[in-house]
């Protein structure tokens, strides 16, 4: 009776049964790879295929005789049936292969190629024919590996946690190299002085965290990632002029920022007084800023402090620069000599208002002239903005010092008419031949109604307005 075998390849798929003919023609194909090995049925040896090839007996089981029974040929015990392991279907022809070593020419077994045998393949060895066998990871390396990808999982979660923290770091040190030991500025010529609150520091006047400016004074609280900067710029034409000075401010921003937004307008306490304050918010290279600046004047110097930071910091910015402002003393010796002057200048001139006079002394103080002539220096620049009065303006202002020079005799009225020609022409004029025709003319608008008074006043202050931007 044929034996069947079954064969196992080098990567541990096994196809089967097949008789030996079938294993002739696949080792003469070159299909069974060197290291394939074979297994008779009924037999729980394997063999190289080459020896089963030469000695076909050698996979034959041997029935080895009972005691007390006749020795003869003893029937072989049933192999178990095929359909018990598994169901018999087409054996498929193992692939062509490079013969091995022990591929030679079996002696025993003739050159067959008959047809392929029904195999049976094995479910237990589901690999596919020639796939190479899948090496075993020790559990110790794939244990190290987990442990090493945890790692790196846990130290990459804990550098995007403390990146900020890092980043405040690395600010906070960059600021401290460029800080002055300073809590305290003052300066003797303007006057002012700021007290740095706590988490503030006074930079170097030559920062470069800081564009170069004009800069009295350069700050920063590095906890919020802010800056600020003090300025100072002289403006005598500006009466009162906080809110302008946030305007003109305000468009100047515009100019590299075209997103900026106004959030808030306001006061803001200073340590002496308080100041104009506004809020807004714009965009940086792409980083969404948060900015806030404060006005307050001495005389005719307006002081304005800016400050900006990352709007991610907004609301602890916001506390931050209020503190700070808290912290500026303006001087306010410049705003009493104003203030003195211009109670003197508007007894002397009635027919002027304090915006006015304020206007006039501010522009010949902050130049170093004197006061003393403003009655007289008032006329030119009144005569200088009549164009800016429309023409009914302009008549109205004549039929007011009509009532103011009408009830005066012929020769007064003379003699001021010539006065004030001399005055408009710019002559000098001895101060005791003015002093009493500026009597005169005091005692005239004194004379008038309040609401005349009150309307020569307006219409004059015009006037001065345009006269004082005019050559």
């Amino acid at each position: 009776m044929p034996v069947s075998y079954i064969v196992r390849l080098p990567d541990g798929v096994e196809y089967g049964p097949a008789d030996l003919p079938t294993l002739a023609g696949w080792h003469k194909e070159g299909r069974l790879p060197a290291g394939s090995q074979v297994q008779a049925e009924g037999s729980d040896d394997w063999l190289p295929v080459a020896e089963v090839l030469r000695n076909p007996t050698t996979t034959r089981p041997l029935a080895a005789p009972a005691s007390g029974r006749p020795t003869g040929i003893i029937p072989k015990p049933a192999a178990k049936p095929a359909a018990a392991k598994f169901p018999a279907s087409p054996a498929p022809r193992p692939s062509a292969v490079k013969p091995g070593p022990d591929a030679g020419e079996p002696s025993a077994a003739p050159d067959l190629s008959g047809p392929d045998e029904p195999a049976r393949p094995r479910a237990a060895r589901s690999a596919r024919p020639g796939s190479s066998p899948v090496p075993k990871i020790p559990r110790a390396v794939l244990l190290v590996a987990a442990g090493v990808l945890l790692v790196v999982v846990l130290l990459g979660t804990l550098l995007a946690a403390l990146a900020p923290w890092i980043a405040q770091r690395r600010a906070r040190l960059e600021v401290q190299g460029e800080a002055l030991p300073d809590r305290r500025f003052a300066d003797p010529s303007l006057g002012v002085i700021v007290e740095a609150p706590q988490g503030w520091l006074i930079l170097r006047p030559e920062t470069r965290l800081v564009a170069p400016s004009d800069a009295k004074l350069i700050l920063a609280q590095p906890t919020v990632g802010a800056f600020a900067a003090l300025r100072v710029e002289s403006q005598p034409r500006l009466v009162a002029g906080e809110d302008a000075s946030l305007d003109a401010l305000v468009e100047s921003w515009r100019l590299y920022r075209p997103k900026l937004q106004v959030l808030e307008r306001g006061e803001q306490r200073l340590a002496k007084g308080q100041g104009h304050v506004l809020h807004a918010s714009w965009d940086e290279a792409g980083e969404p800023m948060r900015g806030a600046a404060v006005v307050f004047h001495d005389g005719w110097n307006y002081f304005t402090l800016q400050a900006w930071a990352p709007a991610a910091t907004a609301s602890a910015f916001v506390s931050e620069f209020q503190a700070l402002a808290r912290g500026i003393a303006p001087p306010g010796a410049l705003e009493s000599r104003v203030d003195e002057a211009v109670r003197q200048v508007a007894v002397e001139a009635p027919e002027l208002s304090r915006t006015a006079v304020r206007l006039l002394v501010q522009v010949r103080m902050s130049a170093g002239q004197p006061i003393d002539d403003l009655p007289e220096t008032s006329v030119r620049v009144v005569n200088r903005g009549l164009l800016a009065l429309s023409t009914a303006e302009s008549a109205e202002m004549g039929k007011i010092y009509a009532q103011v020079w009408g009830p005066l005799p012929e020769a007064e009225r003379n003699r001021l008419a010539r006065y004030l020609e001399q005055v408009r022409a710019g002559r000098a004029i001895a101060p005791e031949e003015a002093k009493p025709l500026r009597q005169l003319i005091k005692a005239g608008i004194l004379s008038l109604p309040e609401d005349v008074q009150a309307r020569l006043q307006a219409l004059n202050e015009k006037a001065i307005g345009a006269g004082l931007g005019r050559p």
